[in-house]
């Protein structure tokens, strides 16, 4: 036996072999019988990214139409800074990989994430 095993063992608490069926934790009674509850994940991630070929509003636009058709995208901050675009987008839904691509595709093809 490892030494990751022998220490591991010690710090994780034994199951009673008298509870047979698994605990529910600190759901509900209610909830957690209702058979047509589920819960959706809300969250919001906000990526700054700094496009160095947008040098105007337009380009802003362009960007910001295509971008908000995407599932996923929650929010584009209005143009302020040439080159800099705010982007908030729930991570359960779109990924980074797939915002910049969408990016790449309209041809914008310099751009750092900050």
């Amino acid at each position: 036996m490892s030494w990751y095993k022998r220490n591991i063992q010690g710090m994780i608490p034994q199951q009673n072999k008298a509870h047979k069926e698994p605990c529910k934790g600190n759901v509900p009674q209610k909830i957690s019988n209702d058979k047509s509850y589920s819960q959706e994940i809300t969250s919001t991630v906000t990526l700054n990214l700094t496009i160095l070929d947008m040098d105007s509003e337009n380009d802003h636009k362009i960007i910001s139409k295509r971008l908000l058709q995407m599932p996923g995208i929650v929010n584009i901050k209005p143009y302020q800074n040439p080159q800099k675009l705010i982007i908030s987008y729930n991570p359960y839904k779109i990924s980074i990989e797939q915002i910049i691509f969408e990016i790449l595709s309209l041809g914008y093809q310099n751009f750092v994430r900050a």
